[in-house]
């Protein structure tokens, strides 16, 4: 990969975030916290099989509320 990536967590881990900060263009975030303007800015995004299951709960929940 060598463009800007977002990595989508389930939950915050001191040392993923640790990590993340010796390594350019790369942001960590938690899906709960994860917002439209960052998955539309990044052109890589990697995601946890738990960290899409909740996205997908906010997506649903969304979903929901506008119908």
């Amino acid at each position: 990969i060598t463009g800007p990536v977002l990595c989508v967590t389930e939950k915050a881990d001191t040392n993923v975030m640790r990590s993340a900060r010796n390594l350019p263009r790369l942001e960590i975030v938690v899906a709960r916290d994860v917002s439209v303007f960052q998955l539309i800015r990044y052109p890589v995004i990697v995601a946890d099989r738990a960290a899409m299951g909740v996205l997908e709960k906010r997506l649903m929940k969304t979903k929901g509320a506008a119908s």
